[in-house]
């Protein structure tokens, strides 16, 4: 079923960052016996009290078990679904509701900054959180976007990264034209890391990118920077070195006059046309 509603390719891209996430985890080294559960009763007091108040959705991922041990019904009645229209096997699963287009980039991020995480010291890995901004399918099979938080909270005696906990709101920005878009922030600076797979790649044979044209493309309707920034959770300095990149690669003196040889040459539309 996956492989006739993803398309082959995409259905083999999807099992090739699946096994190399399973890798990822696989790399840690567990004791089960030295997994003290009984702290979950912590965060199931608290996150069941949240729930109650807040408009968020909640879960627990184990990364030893590599499955879901606390989630509230809310994530699934944001999508107007009941309490069990999300559960596979006793285990929420929504990936095919996800929009073709974000479900593999959200593996990559996932597999790119996991193994960043990896690689830094265990206590420094909970400074950061992890926000991915995507779309999904409501029960009306409308899409809508969605963003969703993931932090490290607990670490085994072992140095493991083992539980995870994963928080759901409702973006506030529902224009589901955008793909998915994902940054890392750390907790303790401020810091912004991105991870943007699509800087080689050519659209009708520009020789910008496709986040140049797109930044371009919202240049043309009249965004600044910082609303570019907001937009496409990209820092202001990132969106400026993409002005500069592009001014010099399509040999011009300014973006006014990038966007015309971009509405020129059908790289854009813009606003009025």
């Amino acid at each position: 079923e996956k492989s006739v509603k993803f398309g082959e390719k995409m259905q083999t891209e999807l099992e090739k960052v699946s096994q190399e996430y399973n890798e990822l985890l696989e790399s840690q080294k567990f004791i089960e016996d030295d997994l003290d559960y009984s702290i979950l009763e912590k965060y199931r007091s608290l996150l069941s009290y949240l729930n109650e108040i807040e408009s968020s959705s909640y879960e627990i991922f184990d990364l030893y078990k590599k499955k879901h041990i606390f989630f509230s019904p809310k994530f699934g009645a944001m999508l107007g679904f009941s309490a069990d229209d999300l559960l596979v096997e006793n285990e929420i699963n929504y990936d095919e509701r996800i929009h073709p287009d974000d479900i593999l980039s959200m593996f990559r991020v996932g597999n790119y900054f996991t193994r960043m995480g990896f690689s830094t010291k265990r206590e420094e890995m909970m400074n950061y959180t992890l926000v991915s901004d995507f779309r999904i399918r409501n029960k009306k099979d409308e899409y809508v976007r969605v963003i969703k938080h993931y932090k490290v909270v607990e670490i085994d005696r072992h140095g493991n990264a083992w539980l995870v906990l994963c928080i759901i709101t409702m973006s506030p920005d529902q224009d589901v034209t955008h793909p998915h878009r994902a940054k890392l922030i750390n907790n303790t600076t401020g810091e912004f890391f991105y991870f943007i797979d699509d800087e080689d790649l050519l659209i009708n044979k520009a020789p910008i990118s496709n986040r140049e044209i797109e930044i371009l493309d919202l240049i043309s309707q009249g965004y600044s920077s910082k609303m570019i920034s907001d937009k496409l959770f990209i820092s202001t300095n990132t969106i400026n070195t993409h002005r500069q990149n592009i001014i010099k690669k399509l040999e011009v003196s300014n973006t006014t006059e990038a966007v015309a040889i971009a509405k020129e040459r059908k790289w854009i539309v813009g606003k009025n046309d």
